[in-house]
């Protein structure tokens, strides 16, 4: 039965990348056999139709096989795809759905995809998002941590500000050897004293200076083990507490060295525009025809009693 079943399977597989066989009294309604070099050896026929040593190296690899049993696999495969032409089980409309449906894959995979790829992003746009970008690609050692701020009004009485710090004290101790995702729900557990606005979560990676207030990255800095909390750090924010995550080595990457990795990240945006574009001239030579007045009514419409 297992066996039966990759047969099906391969059957299907096979006959979507073949050409039409000279005998017509089995022809199936897909194209069945694939254009080949000479070199490329003919092992076995089935109503004419070739199995050839590219064949049975491709199949072998795909099911871990012998060329021996490769060999009978695509016999079969190709016997259960000639019967079911003899019986026009190919002319069933879902049949031909499923041919259409990967002549589209085909039509995508061979001619769009095999020419958009990241490295067909000009370097002008690779260019301009370094520079825009550049704190990614040149800079210092990093640190990245999370932190929970207690914020304090400007003009805070000593009252205001006691009581915010006694809730970043008790943040600190309950921050203690927990794990990261502990420690963001403290950000909701704690409920901050009358007069304050809510607690802030939040990850920051910053440079040891000239990013952040230095009163916040230096304290950051001296954190060096993952799951190492601060004690209370006081800015002009208001009170915090440290989570420290990892540290991120310097990177000194020119626009040239970066490019790669930025193509990477750009490439899912481009491939959609590519894509766009590709739809709108394909549109173009063919007689697209709408007719929206002829839309069924939307959900919104008024339902007919």
């Amino acid at each position: 039965m297992d066996r039966l079943a990759l047969a099906c399977a391969l059957a299907c597989a096979l006959a979507s990348c073949r050409r039409p066989a000279t005998d017509r009294s089995t022809q199936a309604g897909w194209p069945m056999i694939a254009d080949a070099p000479a070199s490329d050896e003919v092992v076995a026929t089935v109503d004419g139709r070739p199995i050839r040593a590219s064949d049975i190296r491709v199949q072998a690899a795909a099911a871990g096989s012998s060329a021996k049993q490769a060999l009978e696999d695509l016999i079969t495969a190709e016997t259960l795809a000639g019967e079911a032409a003899r019986r026009h089980f190919d002319r069933a409309p879902e049949v031909k759905e499923a041919a259409r449906a990967e002549s589209v894959r085909r039509l995508l995979a061979l001619d769009f995809e095999k020419e958009t790829t990241a490295d067909a992003i000009p370097s002008a746009i690779t260019r301009s998002y370094y520079f825009h970008y550049r704190n990614l690609f040149d800079h210092s050692e990093y640190v990245d941590v999370w932190h929970i701020l207690v914020p304090l009004p400007k003009q805070a009485s000593p009252a205001l500000r006691t009581a915010a710090r006694a809730t970043a004290e008790d943040l600190a101790r309950r921050a203690k050897g927990i794990s990261l995702d502990a420690f963001k729900a403290l950000a909701t557990q704690e409920k901050p004293p009358a007069g304050i606005a809510p607690l802030k979560l939040e990850e920051i990676v910053t440079a040891r200076d000239g990013w952040t207030l230095t009163s916040f990255s230096y304290p950051a800095f001296e954190l060096t083990r993952p799951g190492q909390t601060s004690g209370v750090v006081e800015t002009s924010y208001g009170f915090h507490v440290i989570y420290y995550v990892r540290r991120i080595p310097p990177r000194h990457l020119s626009p040239d060295e970066a490019a790669p990795e930025i193509r990477a990240r750009l490439f899912p945006s481009f491939e959609r525009d590519q894509l766009k574009q590709y739809l709108e001239r394909a549109k173009r030579r063919h007689q697209v025809a709408e007719y929206p007045d002829h839309l069924p009514p939307g959900d919104d419409a008024p339902k007919i009693p």
